[in-house]
């Protein structure tokens, strides 16, 4: 059932073709708790915000694991330190055994000589 206002393209069986609607974790957030009024219908609130009211049973459920929860970052990633436990560079002998498998064992060459 299309919930909202205005029309959107479908295809010949009806079913959507427009894009996807996006929304925040704070609108998730702001329609999930409007469904937690005293009184409130789940259905009547979907409706309301042009969301179908399964989505807002589901954002209901992710409020409810903590998953609707705003993070407040410095916008700088953190960085974790790493170690290196093994050789980065691959000796010239498994290089050649590691391109011979890639190639099927066959080499390519060509005429003439390559100069570097």
């Amino acid at each position: 059932m299309d919930t909202s206002g205005e029309a959107m393209p479908t295809d010949t069986l009806g079913r959507r073709t427009g894009p996807r609607q996006k929304h925040t974790i704070e609108e998730k957030r702001r329609i999930v708790e409007a469904t937690h009024v005293r009184g409130a219908s789940v259905a009547t609130v979907a409706r309301r915000h042009q969301v179908n009211a399964n989505q807002v049973f589901y954002w209901r459920q992710q409020y409810r694991q903590g998953l609707l929860e705003v993070k407040i970052s410095d916008g700088a990633p953190e960085m974790l330190p790493v170690k290196v436990t093994t050789p980065t560079v691959m000796p010239a002998a498994e290089r050649r055994k590691e391109r011979a498998a890639m190639t099927g064992g066959s080499r390519a060459s060509s005429p003439g000589s390559v100069e570097a």
